[in-house]
């Protein structure tokens, strides 16, 4: 469990310090909500200490490699449409080069790759290394068609500008999938995080301002002792079932998000978001 959580925040770019760092926080904080709290603040709090700082370190990273991706995405027809349109009269070190003297995000991992190869290393080394700093498919492929074709000495015009229109096409149907699951994603999220809990706790308080005590004297409703057993049991239960649902609607949405990682720093939110709201809506915090 520790080297698959190492390797997950690893995957998006902490090291393995910074790694022990967030779990240092986690540990700390997880102890001081032992010895502060009791109840089911507690409960609250430990599975939060343990997790948010893992969860928060995970989407702040996540957040910014998706937006390079998305960058990447954007930029990338256009910087194959201006390779091929130079590589009929350019060597490919130039091409690189000139790219690179563009301010965007293609620009500066094409100035990296430049810089690399006047320091002696190869090009197909240094643009290998420019697809294992970005991670991206798209770009990934386009490395490769460029790489096969410098390797036989043929010319790529044409390959570029079909890559790129394939690159535009598959990028406007993601978006539209993307888009068309975006309501289903919110809803999930949504629901077990805040509606779930929220009526749940709703229906817990009104079955507890209920007198029932008129109604046992008549042999038809329950004691009060019985009415406070059944009332805790219920709130054990709700409890269990919003961290059940939750942790559910984490893993749905991560992976239909392709992401199955992403499932928890859904949960660490969802989780203790879900029991907070239903101990404030039931009247027990």
């Amino acid at each position: 469990m520790h080297m698959k959580l190492e390797e997950i925040m690893r995957s998006v770019g902490y090291s393995r310090s910074d790694v022990k760092k967030i779990a240092m926080i986690s540990i700390i904080s997880f102890i001081l909500s032992i010895a502060l709290l009791n109840g089911t603040m507690m409960f609250i709090a430990s599975f939060s200490s343990l997790t948010m700082p893992f969860a928060v370190a995970f989407a702040i990273a996540s957040y910014k490699r998706a937006r390079m991706n998305r960058a990447i995405d954007d930029e990338l027809p256009d910087v194959l449409m201006e390779m091929a349109s130079m590589s009929s009269f350019l060597p490919l070190e130039t091409i690189i080069e000139s790219i690179g003297k563009h301010k965007t995000v293609l620009g500066k991992e094409f100035r990296e790759a430049s810089n690399q190869i006047k320091n002696g290393m190869s090009v197909e080394e240094a643009l290998s290394d420019m697809g294992d700093r970005c991670k991206n498919r798209s770009l990934s492929r386009a490395i490769d068609v460029v790489m096969q074709s410098y390797r036989v000495g043929s010319h790529i015009e044409k390959t570029l500008r079909e890559v790129a229109e394939e690159i535009r096409g598959t990028a406007a149907i993601i978006r539209e999938r993307k888009a068309s699951a975006l309501i289903e994603r919110w809803t999930m999220l949504l629901a077990g995080g805040i509606i779930v809990p929220a009526v749940l706790g709703i229906v817990v308080s009104m079955v507890s301002s209920m007198d029932f005590a008129g109604l046992a004297e008549l042999g038809m409703g329950i004691s009060p002792s019985l009415k406070k057993a059944i009332i805790k049991n219920a709130i054990l239960g709700n409890q269990i079932y919003i961290v059940e649902y939750s942790i559910i609607a984490s893993v749905f949405v991560a992976y239909q998000e392709g992401e199955v990682e992403k499932a928890l720093v859904y949960a660490s939110i969802l989780v203790p978001l879900g029991i907070a709201i239903f101990l404030f809506f039931s009247g027990l915090m």
